[in-house]
């Protein structure tokens, strides 16, 4: 995985490291396929998460850590911004906040949403930014237009969610505010 780190560009936390590690070993182990770090990639943690039927709390509590740390690193990669932060023991207080624009969330809450297919309140999953660019983004997202619940609950269209929202505040500097 060290190789994923070239020069020490993209520096992240080492539990993230860790985490993410543990997740391309766990994902090659249970399909035979590879993670690279890459969002060509997503589909196979998608369909990894698929793997997963009726998850019991102890099976969600090891993956959500590992599949979110992957998914943050996916998009930090991906945008070449962003950077972690795991002050707290526990990762339901954990966010990815990217440095050139106010946007933030919970990567390992997206992934626990992803596993449960359902919402998880208190974990930070949706996208947090400063109030002025909230319209922004909304506008931004509306051109997906409907999501299905489906689709939503995969890391896939979560990942092109996040894009969206953090192209569109890139794009308009303007309408950047302060970090929350």
């Amino acid at each position: 995985m060290e190789s994923h780190y070239p020069d020490g560009e993209m520096e992240t936390d080492t539990a993230i490291q860790d985490l993410t590690v543990g997740c391309v070993t766990s994902v090659k182990n249970a399909t035979g396929l590879e993670l690279d770090l890459t969002q060509d990639t997503l589909p196979i943690l998608d369909h990894y998460a698929q793997l997963v039927d009726s998850p019991r709390d102890e099976v969600v509590s090891l993956l959500a850590p590992m599949s979110g740390a992957y998914f943050g690193e996916v998009l930090r990669r991906h945008l070449q911004d962003g950077k972690w932060d795991c002050a707290s023991d526990t990762p339901e207080d954990w966010r990815l906040r990217f440095e050139r624009c106010s946007l933030e969330l919970n990567p390992i809450g997206v992934a626990l949403e992803v596993l449960t297919r359902r919402e998880a309140a208190g974990w930070g999953s949706h996208l947090d930014m400063a109030p002025a660019d909230r319209a922004k983004v909304d506008r931004a997202l509306s051109v997906f237009g409907e999501v299905r619940e489906d689709d939503f609950y995969k890391f896939g269209v979560r990942f092109e969610g996040v894009e969206q929202a953090y192209r569109a505040l890139l794009n308009n500097p303007k309408g950047m505010a302060p970090n929350p």
